[in-house]
């Protein structure tokens, strides 16, 4: 059964790196860590993304989503190999693999901001 009805799941994931916008844009897989993800991640179908203040003109909105194709799990230390020191190198994080970002027809804004991790919603 879906998330919400007849709808599809989709999970708004916030970007604050352009490190984490370009490994999106040229290896199509973002990360989430397995202590703070949702406990339905697997059931979300689309992942968009909210781009925070780093991203000049489209910050603070959501302007893009994609097919997710697989959720795996790994550790960073395995994604991120070069940041082998980082505090949390051997904690577990799924890798979701996602197909090409497309931009939304009209981006949503964030009317005030506020922090936020994971926003379950639909693609609809």
């Amino acid at each position: 059964m879906h998330l919400y009805g007849r709808e599809t799941p989709a999970l708004v994931a916030v970007v604050n790196r352009h490190r984490d916008w370009n490994i999106l844009l040229t290896q199509h897989w973002y990360r989430i860590p397995v202590r703070t993800a949702p406990a339905e991640l697997k059931q979300f179908r689309y992942l968009a993304f909210y781009q925070t203040g780093i991203f000049g003109a489209e910050r603070w909105a959501v302007n893009y989503y994609a097919k997710v194709k697989r959720v795996s799990r790994k550790r960073r230390i395995e994604l991120l190999p070069d940041e082998a020191s980082h505090p949390r190198a051997e904690d577990l994080y799924y890798r979701v693999e996602v197909e090409e970002l497309l931009p939304l027809p009209r981006p949503i804004p964030s009317l005030r901001l506020r922090r936020i991790v994971f926003i379950p919603s639909s693609l609809e």
